[in-house]
């Protein structure tokens, strides 16, 4: 006779093999079973600023259900930047898919779901194929250069959530590139995601600071983060950010931002704005 237990298992794994997979908007995972223990490790990145080979999907099977937790990136004012969440989903025979609804933090949400249920199918080939491949770093250097050129193009035509998808492609190839940490944090931003673009300009200043770029450079995060900043109404931090970005890239090349940005409207009312905004006029009129 053969153990329900292991029909089941047995039953389940033709469903749902180890491979590749999309979860939501996340990413595209490489699932693993190992005795009924499942495991899906991120593989190419979707709308969250987390590492490859993050641990997305954690848990077990029973029967034909998974139970176990997933972890997404989230935004609201009390939410933390990434959060576990339990995650109880049923499989699909016909589709290989498995879908169940995600419960959220009160005034929480995730731009990577952003459907609930939320939903893990089979991978394409195309993303498999990503996933799996391995280039070599002359290879990955280049396709990143590429995509970063595309993504620009995007930006200027407003196409944000092309352009991010873009970016977040470069990082995957080549993750020392500091503009596509930048870009899918502007891209974020200016699709009103200004508490997601945080943690990407944050990365962007590391990796421009551990290959030593120029400092102007570095003034260009610190300005973008001083306008995410203003967006969340966190006026002290933005103030601090410009501050940084005036003393990196000099005043001349930030006045006329700071007088005339839209991005810094939130903060014109702020006294310490105000006196902040005369400081970079004296630096200036010194110089000359």
């Amino acid at each position: 006779m053969f153990p329900l237990a292991a029909a089941l298992t047995a039953h389940l794994l033709a469903v749902l093999p180890n491979g590749y997979y999309a979860i939501g908007e996340l990413g595209v995972v490489e699932l693993t079973t190992v005795d009924n223990k499942v495991t899906g490790r991120l593989k190419t990145g979707g709308r969250c600023p987390l590492p490859a080979n993050s641990t997305l999907l954690s848990g077990a099977w029973e029967g034909n259900t998974f139970t176990g937790t997933v972890l997404v990136c989230q935004e609201g004012s009390s939410c933390g930047a990434n959060q576990l969440y339990p995650w109880l989903a049923v499989a699909d025979d016909s589709t290989a898919r498995l879908s169940g609804h995600l419960r959220f933090a009160p005034g929480c949400r995730s731009p990577a779901v952003k459907a609930n249920p939320l939903v893990m199918r089979p991978a394409t080939p195309e993303e498999a194929q990503r996933a799996a491949r391995r280039l070599s770093k002359t290879e990955a250097a280049q396709y990143s250069a590429e995509a970063i050129l595309s993504a620009n193009v995007m930006l200027e035509l407003q196409n944000y959530e092309a352009a991010r998808d873009k970016f977040a492609e470069a990082i995957e190839l080549d993750d020392s590139r500091w503009e596509g940490l930048l870009g899918v944090g502007i891209a974020e931003f200016r699709l009103g995601h200004a508490e997601l673009a945080l943690p990407w300009y944050e990365k962007a200043q590391l990796v421009a600071e551990s290959r030593k770029l120029p400092r102007s450079r570095v003034a260009q995060v610190h300005y973008n983060r001083a306008c995410a900043l203003a967006a969340l109404k966190r006026n002290a931090e933005a103030i601090d950010a410009l501050r940084a970005a005036v003393k990196l890239g000099g005043a001349a090349d930030f006045i006329e931002q700071i007088e005339h940005d839209i991005d810094l409207e939130p903060l014109r009312p702020d006294p310490a704005f105000r006196r902040f905004s005369g400081e970079v006029q004296i630096q200036l009129r010194k110089k000359r």
